[in-house]
């Protein structure tokens, strides 16, 4: 065959597309016969996108679901033929290669959706173009050949021509948005209107098919709900609903209020004017219809129906095979798949369709409109759903029951129903507890109507008729947590006294008949009420009280506030309280003095009470005074009227207000009473004061003294100022018999009278009458008292506390041993004051005279008899003094005595004890901390107080007292001891404790002088001797009334407050003598002679210290300033003056002394050797510095500071010794002093650079050995030293400037020379200063040892007396005595001690003789000389 028929026959045998889901094959005879081999089928298996499969002809053969795509393309055969013959004959040839596919997409077709698996991301497309194409594919593939062999066998068949003839439009229109664009590109078919017709049956199923949708046409607004008549049941029609939809209805579902499916529900519809029931598949799109639903239990609305429709549409899956031949092989292939399904589709319609309905009711006020709470209705069903039925209410639902149930308005007064089915109703008013409306029962509505999906609204009102009027009765009572009253009941939580008051009348009265409609009497809490008045009769109606008047009042109206009170006692207040203008012994007066009432009492324990009544009705619990069931003449009314000014009730509240307002009850119109306060008046009397006057007869002096009482007053008013000292009466109660104050009478001053020849002498007694008006709020007039009094007193006056004199009428009265008298006070006492009546007695002579032997007692008594009293307006009050009644006292029985009556404290006159000046000398201890400092601040100076637990005290210091005439001059008191009128000298002398007591004094003008010197005698705290003023030159008086703390510098830290009193004040020592446990100051100073000594500047010599200065001073004395000692002490603390039952005693004590010993002044004299040199005849120095600081070869130096020098004596001829001293004057240890008066008396320095004073070296001498020589050529200073000759040794000797054993010793020795130098006489305080002086020596060899001592000592001492040396004491010869002003230096020349020529200073042999003279060198140096003066702790051990 040629190569142009193989061709030809293999295109002939081409076939198209292969569908990609699963092959199926069958066996065909015809396909063997051209030779297509059902063996070689394509294995089954799952294709997805992007999978690749080879294909021929022989696969495409068998398949039942592969179609070709174009119609003009081409696939081969498995095998091909040589010959045409062998093709006629079925001989197959050789074998031709299978094509490769791969899967472009897989599109799922439903209906007019379609979706692809290469885009899964894209929405589905809906086209009718899809249904067009699925309609298509329904076709079977199953036909005979098209002609001849060259065709496939289904070419012919109408799905694989209508597929020809539409896929390029689908995909022109669907396959595009896939990228399935080119897979066919032609619509020629082999019977193309076999295709076309398949095409055009394909549009009219999609034109046909309808999508998938639910329409709700229906119109809301029209749907009712009617009561259904099915069953006997609870049933209803809603509708119309209305709804379009593709193919049919398949379920209605209803969805009640509870969110569940309705129990039972059906559909039906209208045919004309016919209504029937219908199953839901009969419905018809576009068709009204209506649902039957069943009433159940909680059914009250519809929510939601559910609507489900179905219809059947065409499927097919088709799979692209794309080729990847060339040529005339691009056959692409569609496998399919096809079928049918039912597509359903829901729809929710969410409607609010309510089957029952709703009432709301509002029941309020006619007038005011005011909501009425809690009132009762039924309601019955006439017709509909629940005929016949009541309503009931639960949670707001109506429960339908059979018999009557009562329903109510809630607090706001609103009643709503829900879910009440549609239906006519009745509704009734049952019950009204809202006071003061119609009676009932009143049918509000009769023909109710209830329709579904709809609130009823209902108004129902009523009028008011009939009005409450109620209040309450309290007595107001001040907290103790309040201020003031507020006139509120229980107003705040501090109010919280107040007390409601039970058995008040209260009466409602007709103000325009007089008539009383009705009565009450306040319960047990306090309240009345007045039940069911006619509102419209308010305007003529008011309220009245009434009570006891002489114990409560109204509180001030408050008609604001509901705890305010709303009744006054107006006019009927003045009326009664003229009735009481004027009180008086058992009865009342009105303001004319006239009679009006008789006044019983009933007496008690010192008090009287008004009796009221004999059925007394108290207000409540613990209540003192009663409301009610008192005499008429104690009663009284209040009324609203009055509060009101002049009007009724209407003045509250008006009918129209009530019925306005809704008002049910006219409250709180109260009664505030206040209990009245009674007048409270007390008379006090008391002894006021006594008063002493005595006359110095010697120079002009006269004092008296006011001894002040009114201890009573102190204790039982407090309101008075402090009187001058404490006086305890001890009287107990107010009302003992044992009432008295004793008055001790000096018996100095009685005999200091005798002997003045009398009359110096006067005794008054005054006595204070306090008329005190205890009451808060009410003044009161008293009017009248009467005063009974000691026949031994003479009347001097009667006053008033302002001295206005009072007139007294003497009146007739047999008491023994008392005179009577009425006073006219006529005084208006204001409240919580008091007025006074002072009466001033004088004692007769007689009475005086017997003072001295006998004891005295005297008395007087007083009472108030009449009084008046009126408010803080000066308006009249009624009022009973609470707990006294007037002129009713019996005064010799003190049982009837209340508190308008008192008796004076009896005062009884005694001559006692006598008065006392006391004190204590002491040594002022000096202020450690000053001691410790140095140069001018180097102060002993004490703190010039007596500290008693670590001062010692001085015993033998005389002690004596001055008095002070008219001239100034000082004259020996006298003190008056002893039972007889004697006198003798006022002198003491100090004990071991260092006290004193001066007794006996009478007033005068004085100095006290103490005297202490050197026979006074040192003791402890403990009464121990610890030593004797051996000189008292050494000491001197204390600060003078200053104190010193420890303040460094001179002047510094004192105190001169006490000073500068004592300057002015004459009475300067009451300050110490009240205050025991104050600072004790010392009170006197040294005599200015003394002082003036002692600042004056001299030189001290020898003779002047061993034998005491010029003025040989073995005492001193002292003086305080002046002072007065008055009759009596003024000073409220001093003890025992005037005290109940104690003796008198006037102790001025503390009236001390202190010394202190002067400055110590301890110079310090020191001599060292600054310099030794040892220069040999050859001019060789072989020793030579300071051995102070010097290790010197050959040199040893001792601890005193003494040398000790070894040289061989081979080379000693003809060498010089040259020795430098340097004396050293050291005056750190020198207490320093002050030449100013104000300092030695008070510690004051007004000029410290140029006054201070201290021992000052004026001349020390050297003793200048015989074996040294002094040269002035060899001194560094040739004007520091200057020699004393032997004519002017003597005339120093003469002078007494040496100890005279000294002198003739200096004499003896034939001293080479005696030197002396003034360097240091102008050295200041705290310094330390030295002078230099050079000795020399030729030595010679034919002494083995060399001696060479050297002394010096003070001589003379300026300024201050030195305390611890005595100048010109110091026998240079014998080396002692050893004092700190003299000083000693050995230097001592020796050969050397052993073979070794080094001259080693020390020798072993030498130490234990060298320690012993050390030993004994600084014994000497430390013992202290007696000079006569010694220190504090050797004076104190």
């Amino acid at each position: 065959m040629s190569k142009l028929k193989k061709i030809t026959l293999i295109i002939s045998l081409l076939i198209g597309i292969i569908l990609p889901t699963s092959l199926v094959y069958s066996a065909d005879d015809l396909g063997k016969k051209y030779g297509l081999d059902p063996n070689k089928a394509y294995t089954q298996r799952a294709l997805d996108v992007g999978d690749s499969i080879k294909l021929n002809a022989d696969n495409i053969y068998y398949g039942r679901n592969l179609l070709c795509a174009e119609e003009a393309q081409y696939i081969y055969p498995s095998k091909w033929y040589e010959t045409y013959e062998d093709y006629e004959n079925g001989n197959l040839g050789g074998e031709w290669p299978k094509s490769k596919y791969t899967v472009k997409d897989i599109i799922t077709i439903i209906g007019k959706e379609s979706t692809s698996a290469a885009k899964p991301k894209l929405p589905a497309k809906t086209n009718d173009a899809n249904a067009v194409l699925a309609y298509i594919l329904q076709g079977s593939r199953d036909t005979g050949f098209y002609g001849d062999y060259k065709m496939a066998p289904y070419a012919k068949s109408k799905v694989q021509n209508g597929v020809w003839v539409y896929l390029k439009e689908w995909i022109d229109k669907v396959g595009k948005d896939y990228g399935l664009k080119g897979f066919s590109s032609s619509t020629n078919a082999k019977d193309k209107k076999l295709g076309q017709k398949a095409v055009s049956e394909g549009e009219a199923y999609a034109k046909k098919l309808k999508d998938m949708q639910i329409t709700n046409n229906t119109d809301e607004s029209k749907i009712t709900v009617e009561p259904y008549e099915k069953d006997n049941g609870d049933y209803v029609k809603i509708g119309p609903f209305n709804l379009t939809f593709a193919g049919n209805l398949t379920d209605i579902g209803v969805i009640g209020n509870n969110g569940q499916r309705v129990g039972y529900a059906t559909v039906g519809r209208y045919s004309g004017s016919t209504f029937e029931e219908c199953s839901v598949a009969r419905l018809k799109t576009g068709q009204d219809f209506y649902i039957i639903v069943r009433l159940d239990d909680g059914l009250t609305s519809i929510d939601r129906i559910e609507v489900t429709a179905s219809q059947t549409v065409k499927t097919a899956t088709l799979t692209f095979l794309q080729t990847s031949g060339s040529g005339d092989n691009k056959q692409h292939i569609l496998m399919y798949d096809n079928g049918e399904r039912d597509e359903e589709i829901d729809l929710d319609i969410n409607i609010d369709i309510p089957l029952v309905g709703n009432l709301n009711l509002r029941k309020t006020d006619e007038t005011t409109g005011e909501m009425l709470a809690n009132v009762g209705f039924t309601l019955q069903a006439k017709s509909g759903v629940k005929e016949g039925k009541y309503v009931s209410v639960q949670n707001g639902n109506a429960v339908y029951v059979d018999e009557p149930a009562t329903i109510v308005t809630d607090a706001n007064g609103i009643l709503n129903i829900a879910n009440l089915y549609p239906g006519t109703y009745e509704l009734i008013e049952t019950v009204n507890p809202n006071f003061g409306y119609e009676d009932l029962p009143k049918v509000i509505n009769s023909n109710l109507e209830i329709q579904a999906g709809t609130t009823v609204p209902i108004e129902a009102t009523n009028k008011k008729e009939y009005v409450r009027i109620s209040g309450y009765v309290w007595e107001d009572i001040i907290s103790g947590k309040m201020i003031e009253r507020n006139d509120l009941y229980q107003n705040d939580e501090n109010d919280d006294s107040d007390k409601l008051v039970q058995g008040v009348t209260v009466e409602l009265i007709n103000s325009t008949t007089g008539e009383v409609v009705d009565t009450a009497v306040t319960n047990a809490d306090g309240q009345y009420q007045f039940n069911k008045v006619r509102i419209d009769d308010i305007p003529n109606l008011y309220v009245q009280f009434r009570y006891n008047g002489m114990t409560y009042t109204t509180v001030a109206v408050h008609t604001d506030v509901a705890n305010g009170s709303k009744a006054l006692e107006g006019d009927a207040r003045p009326t009664f309280n003229e009735q009481y203008a004027i009180i008086t012994q058992g009865q009342s007066n009105n303001s004319n003095e006239e009679k009006t009432y008789d006044l019983s009492y009933e007496r008690g324990d010192h008090a009287s009470s008004l009796i009221l009544g004999e059925n007394p009705v108290y207000g409540y619990e613990g209540a003192t005074k009663p409301v009610n069931g008192v005499y008429d003449q104690y009663l009284i009314t209040a009324n609203t009227r009055d509060a009101y000014s002049g009007r009724n009730l209407d003045a509250i509240t008006t009918p129209d207000q009530i019925r306005q307002e809704g008002i049910e009850e006219i409250p709180n119109i109260n009664l505030g009473l206040l209990e009245r306060e009674m007048p409270d008046l007390t008379l006090i009397q008391d002894v006021d004061n006594a008063r002493l006057v005595l006359n110095r007869t010697e120079y002009t002096y006269s004092t008296e003294h006011t001894y002040n009482y009114g201890q009573k007053e102190e204790e039982l008013n407090q309101a008075l100022q402090d009187p001058d000292f404490n006086v305890t009466a001890n009287f107990g109660i107010k009302y003992s018999q044992n009432q008295t104050y004793e008055r001790a009478v000096y018996p100095s001053d009685v005999r200091y009278n005798e002997l003045a020849g009398g009359d110096a002498l006067e005794v008054y007694i005054r006595y204070q009458i306090i008329l005190r008006n205890e009451a808060t709020t009410l003044t009161s007039t008293i009017r009248q008292i009467s005063n009974y009094y000691d026949e031994r007193y003479t009347i001097q006056n009667i006053t008033d506390e302002n001295g206005n004199a009072l007139t007294y009428e003497e009146q007739n009265y047999d008491g023994e041993g008392y005179n009577k008298i009425n006073i006219d006070v006529s005084r208006e006492i204001p409240p919580e004051t008091q007025a006074y009546v002072y009466i001033e007695y004088k004692l007769n002579d007689e009475a005086i005279a017997s003072i001295l032997s006998n004891q005295m007692t005297l008395e007087s008594v007083s009472e108030i008899i009449s009084y008046s009293t009126v408010d803080s307006t000066g308006a009249v009050y009624a009022g009973i003094d609470k707990d006294s009644a007037p002129d009713n006292a019996d005064i010799t029985n003190t049982d009837t005595y209340e508190d308008d009556t008192d008796k004076a404290p009896s005062l009884l006159l005694t001559p006692e004890n006598s008065r006392q000046v006391a004190g204590t000398v002491f040594k002022d201890n000096a202020i450690e901390r000053l001691l410790e400092l140095e140069g001018y601040d180097k102060e002993r100076v004490g703190n010039g107080t007596y500290e008693q637990d670590i001062e010692n005290v001085l015993s033998n210091v005389k002690v004596d007292l001055y008095e002070v005439y008219d001239d100034g001059s000082m004259n020996p008191a006298v003190v008056y001891e002893g039972d007889e009128a004697n006198e003798q000298n006022a002198t003491s002398t100090t004990d071991q404790t260092g006290s004193y007591v001066l007794d006996g004094l009478v007033p005068g003008r004085y100095v006290i002088r103490y005297t202490y010197g050197n026979s006074s005698v040192i003791y402890d705290m403990d009464g121990n001797e610890v030593g004797t003023i051996d000189d008292v030159d050494n000491y001197k008086s204390t600060l003078f009334r200053t104190t010193r703390t420890e303040e460094e510098g001179a002047g510094n830290g004192i105190d001169t407050s006490a000073l500068d009193k004592s300057n002015t004040n004459p009475e300067w020592y009451k300050d110490e003598t009240t205050n025991e446990n104050g600072v004790r100051l010392s009170d006197a100073r040294d005599n200015e002679e003394v002082v003036e000594d002692r600042m004056e500047e001299k030189d001290f010599t020898y003779s002047d210290v061993n034998e005491g200065d010029s003025t040989g001073t073995t005492e001193i004395t002292a003086d305080t300033p002046t002072f007065e000692i008055t009759m009596d002490t003024n000073v409220d603390d001093l003890d025992n003056i005037s005290e109940f039952e104690e003796q008198l005693k006037f102790v001025f004590n503390n009236v001390d002394f202190g010394i202190i010993e002067r400055p110590i002044q301890d110079l310090q004299i020191r001599k060292e050797v600054s310099n030794i040199e040892i220069r040999l005849a050859n001019g060789q120095v072989i020793i030579s510095g300071d051995p102070r600081s010097q290790n010197i070869q050959y040199v040893g130096v001792l601890p005193d500071g003494s040398l000790h020098l070894e040289i061989d004596s081979e080379i000693i001829q003809g060498a010089t010794i040259r020795i430098e001293y340097e004396i050293i004057v050291d005056n750190r240890n020198c207490e320093i002093d002050y030449n100013e008066e104000d300092y030695y008396y008070h510690g004051l320095v007004s000029d410290p650079s140029n006054s201070w004073s201290i021992s000052t070296v004026e001349e020390l001498f050297d003793y200048v050995d015989k074996g040294l020589q002094y040269e002035l050529e060899n001194q560094s200073d040739t004007t520091t030293w200057q020699v004393v000759d032997s004519t002017r040794l003597q005339s120093l000797i003469d002078q007494g400037r040496f100890d005279p054993d000294v002198a003739n010793a200096i004499k003896s020795n034939n001293y080479n020379q005696i030197l002396w130098t003034e360097s240091f006489n102008n050295m200041t305080p705290g310094q330390e200063n030295s002078v230099k002086l050079v000795l020399t020596r030729v030595l010679s060899n034919n002494e083995d040892d060399f001696t060479f001592p050297n002394d010096v000592e003070v001589n003379v001492v300026s300024k201050e007396k030195p305390d611890t040396s005595i100048p010109g004491n110091y026998d240079p010869v014998e080396g002692e005595p050893s004092e700190p002003d003299e000083d000693e230096i050995i230097v001592t020349i020796t050969g050397p001690t052993g073979a070794n020529r080094n001259f080693v200073p020390y020798i072993i042999t030498g130490i234990g003789a060298l320690a012993i003279l050390v030993a004994g060198v600084v014994l000497i140096k430390t013992k202290v000389i007696n000079t006569g003066k010694k220190t504090k702790d050797e004076k104190e051990e």
